[in-house]
């Protein structure tokens, strides 16, 4: 790892959360995984690229929060060393890799387009499109080119290699999205249904998802105190085009929101 780069990063993420109103224990906790990854990577002798909190996670038990953070920081890091920068715009993406096998990729694209013909929303489409592809993209690396060539072993050794790098509630995401594909394959292609066992995996996620709030939580919500800073203005916004406008997490995270200040906006 090029050291000077990743002391210069850790400045540009530093000073991204000192400028921009988070508090005090939220700034302590980035500078803590800031050093948690720096000695363990030293301690490991790997690499800060995309596999790095993988090979950290497989090494120590992680709590969720902790997991989830040195993931995000991680992701900083990265951004800060290729660009100079936290704007994630500036970072150069690898291209992504194309499907092979022509039955693969032909089913695949029917089930997307049956997917949009149902209203399907577009990131719930990009979702289903990213988590089946990979699963596809994996089977063709250990040389499987046809659907009817897939066992329940295959599946088996994909989860036990792909959900523990990602964070639990993403991989209980993939493997729901993975399930629906399989259905639709079993009467589409007559796949053999006792696949789908190797897919009813329950991934514990830490916490209850708030699908709904009452009246009286939404009240609460709206009725909170004045923002006093960015971070908190900023948050306060998030939470009213929720509430308001009905927007999901992925809507929120996939959002740029520009502030207009001054009495002409």
């Amino acid at each position: 790892m090029d050291r000077t780069r990743f002391e210069q990063a850790k400045k540009i993420v530093l000073r991204y959360y000192e400028t921009n109103g988070y508090s005090e224990s939220r700034q302590a906790q980035i500078r803590h995984s800031l050093e948690l990854i720096a000695r363990i990577i030293e301690s490991l002798d790997i690499e800060l690229d995309d596999d790095a909190i993988q090979k950290i996670v497989k090494q120590r038990r992680w709590s969720y929060t902790k997991e989830c953070n040195l993931r995000h920081v991680r992701a900083m890091l990265l951004i800060a060393m290729e660009s100079g920068s936290t704007e994630s715009r500036f970072i150069r993406h690898r291209p992504p890799r194309s499907l092979e096998s022509g039955d693969f990729s032909e089913t695949l694209g029917r089930y997307l387009l049956q997917l949009e013909r149902m209203g399907k929303a577009k990131r719930t489409v990009e979702f289903e499109r990213f988590a089946n592809k990979d699963l596809l993209l994996y089977l063709e690396s250990i040389g499987i080119r046809r659907f009817e060539s897939i066992t329940a072993g295959h599946l088996e050794s994909y989860l036990m290699l792909r959900i523990p790098a990602v964070a639990k509630s993403t991989g209980q995401a993939i493997v729901y999205r993975l399930r629906h594909f399989f259905e639709h394959l079993s009467l589409e292609k007559g796949l053999d249904a006792s696949l789908l066992r190797a897919l009813d995996v329950r991934i514990k996620v830490p916490g209850t998802i708030v699908t709904a709030l009452t009246e009286e939580q939404e009240r609460i919500l709206t009725a909170s105190r004045r923002p006093t800073n960015a971070g908190e203005a900023r948050s306060r916004a998030v939470t009213l085009l929720c509430l308001r406008l009905g927007l999901r997490k992925s809507d929120v995270y996939n959002s740029n929101f520009a502030l207009a200040i001054g009495s002409n906006c």
